[in-house]
């Protein structure tokens, strides 16, 4: 397993549009993807498990992945948070 320490730094936190590009990129990957806020896990091929997280600019989630290419889903998904999942120049 792969494990990950992210931090949300686009303005508005995990809403509907960065949910959705998340699990898109996700489902890319067989390996499984998930992450945590706060005790509360999602799974990342799943936008509603995602918005469940609750998680606001600011917040560090756990990122893990676990499978045959657990380490360039956890890469390519921690890029895509780092990068603001597009939305920010």
């Amino acid at each position: 397993m792969t494990k990950r320490e992210v931090t949300l730094v686009n303005e508005w936190g995990l809403h509907a549009r960065p949910a959705f590009t998340l699990a898109k990129t996700a489902m890319r990957f067989k390996s499984r993807v998930c992450m945590e806020n706060n005790g509360v896990s999602a799974d990342l091929k799943l936008v509603t498990d995602i918005l469940s997280l609750c998680a606001g600019k600011g917040d560090t989630l756990l990122l893990m992945a676990e499978g045959e290419d657990e380490l360039e889903a956890a890469d390519e998904i921690a890029a895509l948070v780092a990068a603001k999942f597009g939305e920010e120049k």
